[in-house]
């Protein structure tokens, strides 16, 4: 959090005054190559707090569609809506392809995309975290950008394509013994990534159960 005097911590010592807090800078250092998990988990021991990073999940029999969500938080994380829409359209001829939209879509995105999206698209509109959750459990492969959704799935064992461009894979990258990267060799605006190089990582992904980085 912001620090030791900001309003969430204040809010934490009204509420639970016999509590110890610990504070975190939630950002790792753009100097060093540091994963967020690791600097983290680096803080909390700088405090006295030893946590174990939770075990990995099992890998889940995966049978069902392919999974697309093609939103993020931060616009420059997003990959162009025309190439995940051109992206979804190629995927589907070989495999069953669901696309998902999250609250910041429905609530950045043109009415007239919208409406495209899910009447001729059969979009879902998601913002239920257990549907979510529900979703993934049943998909063979996961892509999205550098957005919740993409952690989670990588998270919860999906194999996952997670498209990567202006953000540091090295600090943001989603973590999971499934997770294939696709990323630069310099941080790009997400342009740099085509259609082509994306559906042949996810037919690598779909045929083979190994993970990858890929650097393009």
């Amino acid at each position: 959090v912001h620090g030791p005097d900001g309003q969430w911590a204040r809010n934490v010592r009204r509420l639970a005054p016999q509590a110890r807090l610990a504070l975190l800078d939630a950002r790792p250092p753009e100097s060093r190559p540091i994963h967020v998990c690791d600097w983290h988990l680096q803080q909390l021991h700088e405090q006295g707090i030893d946590l174990q990073p939770p075990a990995d999940p099992p890998h889940l029999e995966q049978t069902g569609p392919v999974l697309i969500h093609p939103g993020s938080g931060g616009r420059d994380k997003c990959w162009p809506r025309q190439r995940f829409e051109e992206l979804a359209v190629a995927l589907d001829q070989r495999h069953p392809v669901r696309l998902l939209l999250g609250e910041v879509e429905l609530e950045t995105w043109p009415q007239d995309t919208l409406r495209h999206w899910i009447r001729h698209l059969n979009a879902e509109p998601v913002t239920d975290l257990l549907r979510l959750c529900e979703l993934l459990k049943s998909t063979a492969l996961f892509i999205g950008n550098d957005a919740g959704p993409t952690h989670l799935a990588a998270q919860m064992g999906i194999p996952t394509l997670a498209l990567f461009g202006p953000t540091c894979p090295d600090h943001w990258a989603p973590r999971g013994d499934l997770v294939t990267v696709l990323r630069p060799a310099r941080a790009k605006p997400m342009s740099w990534l085509s259609v082509q190089g994306v559906i042949e990582s996810a037919n690598r992904v779909l045929s083979s159960a190994d993970n990858a980085e890929q650097t393009l």
